[in-house]
C-alpha cells in the first residue's frame, strides 16, 4: 500500500499552452518545466503579453511585448507613434512630409527659403508708359550730372560730390548713354 504525499507534478502542469504571439496551442511533453519557446513560431517570449504596434510614419506593423517601444524596426524613427508633419510651400504650392521634427529651411522643389510666406504681387507698369530717371528729375540736376560725367567723373564720385543718391545718378547716365557701358 502506497502513501499519498500530495498532488504530483503532472497534476499541477496545465493541459495546454497557448503562444501569445501566434496563438498556437500545444500540449507540453515535459510536465516539470515551462517550455523555452513556442514549437510553432519559435518565440522565446511566447508567454508574455503581446500587442501589435503600427508606425504612423511608414505604416509598418510589428508585435511588441513592451507598451511603448523606443523605435520602429522598419524606418528606425523614435517618433513612430506621432503622425508625420506635413508642410506646403506658399510660393510654388508643393506639399511634402518632413523627416525631422523641426521646420525645413527651404522648399525641396523650388528651393525658396521664404517657403512659408506668401509671394507679394508687384504691380507691373503699363506698356508704353516707362518712367525714366531723367523724366523724374528737374533739368538743372540732370545737366549737372551729365556735365560731371562728360568731364570723366564716375557715378560714385558724382553722387558723393553732389549729394544726389547713387541710384538716381546711375539712372540718369544709363538713360542718356544707353549704348555704352557706364563708369561706376
Amino acid at each position: 500500500m502506497a502513501l499519498n504525499n500530495g498532488p504530483k507534478k503532472a497534476d499541477i502542469a496545465p493541459k495546454y499552452y497557448v503562444c501569445s504571439r501566434c496563438s498556437y496551442h500545444w500540449k507540453p511533453r515535459k510536465t516539470d518545466s515551462i517550455p523555452r519557446n513556442c514549437p510553432s513560431c519559435r518565440s522565446t517570449i511566447w508567454m508574455k503579453p503581446f500587442e501589435l504596434k503600427r508606425c504612423a510614419r511608414c505604416g509598418y506593423e510589428w508585435g511588441s511585448t513592451s507598451e511603448e517601444p523606443r523605435r520602429c524596426p522598419s524606418c528606425g524613427t523614435y517618433h513612430w507613434n506621432e503622425p508625420p508633419k506635413t508642410y506646403s510651400c506658399l510660393r510654388c504650392g508643393h506639399k511634402w512630409t518632413a523627416k525631422r521634427d523641426w521646420p525645413p529651411k527651404r522648399c525641396p522643389k523650388c528651393r525658396s527659403v521664404a517657403w512659408n510666406t506668401e509671394k507679394k504681387e508687384v504691380p507691373k507698369p503699363e506698356p508704353g508708359v516707362a518712367k525714366s530717371a531723367i523724366a523724374s528729375m528737374d533739368e538743372e540736376t540732370v545737366k549737372t550730372v551729365l556735365d560731371a560725367y562728360k568731364k570723366g567723373y564716375t557715378c560714385t564720385k558724382i553722387a558723393v560730390e553732389t549729394s544726389i543718391p547713387f541710384s538716381v545718378v546711375y539712372g540718369i547716365i544709363r538713360d542718356s548713354y544707353a549704348t555704352g557701358s557706364v563708369r561706376v
